[in-house]
């Protein structure tokens, strides 16, 4: 028996922290306008913050315990007293076909013959999450993809990958209309060139899947099966 622990990052509960944190900001900052006392006005949205903070970490994140017994794969989430993790089916691990791995060190998804298990590690926190990976691709056949092969299959590559060249090219002629009219003084540029590399290695990454696809080199079965 082998077990694993996990911290998981729901990507939907991430995007709600994404939209709701500016709005906290927002909120903060009024409270310190609000407050004419000197100490409080700093202390109150200082604090403020914090507690949204963890709020939203409490959230947004959730532990996984993964138990090998034989040949079944076990989840076990620990107990929270509020926004609690739906209970995972346990999966035969002979009947793991597929597994979306990103940038070989964030499980995604699980694919079995009859359903999909979403893991999400992320980046920190990892814990266990680099042997259990290690343990499934060498413990089952499955294929290793990861995200944008996903798209791929789903027939989304080609439309992001337009999608991404125009918000590249858009915000560098942003970037070049602003630096023009504004100097180069503008808090835009603080954040300039890390979106555009971003994007940038997004249209890499998306240029090299299509031209494994073209080249033959990267053959796998449809989605899901």
């Amino acid at each position: 028996m082998k077990q694993f622990e996990l911290t998981i990052f729901s990507q939907n509960r991430v995007l709600l922290i994404v939209l709701f944190f500016p709005i906290s900001l927002l909120t903060a900052f009024f409270i310190g306008i609000v407050i004419n006392i000197s100490i409080l006005n700093i202390i109150i949205p200082i604090s403020f913050l914090g507690l949204v903070g963890f709020g939203l970490y409490y959230f947004s994140v959730g532990h996984l315990t993964v138990i090998q017994k034989e040949k079944t794969l076990e989840f076990i989430w620990t107990k929270k007293a509020i926004f609690k993790y739906n209970d995972i089916t346990p999966i035969e691990i002979d009947k793991i076909e597929t597994l979306v791995i990103d940038q070989n060190e964030l499980l995604k998804k699980i694919i079995t013959q009859d359903r999909v298990v979403k893991i999400n590690n992320g980046k920190i926190y990892k814990k266990d999450s680099a042997k259990f990976i290690d343990f499934l691709t060498k413990n089952t056949n499955a294929r290793v993809i990861d995200s944008w092969d996903v798209w791929d299959e789903r027939g989304y590559l080609k439309i992001a990958s337009r999608i991404n060249w125009f918000l590249l090219i858009s915000f560098i002629i942003i970037v070049i209309i602003y630096s023009i009219l504004k100097g180069f003084n503008g808090k835009l540029l603080l954040f300039a060139p890390l979106l555009i590399s971003q994007l940038f290695l997004y249209q890499l990454q998306m240029k090299g899947k299509k031209k494994k696809k073209t080249n033959g080199n990267n053959k796998y079965t449809a989605f899901g099966r």
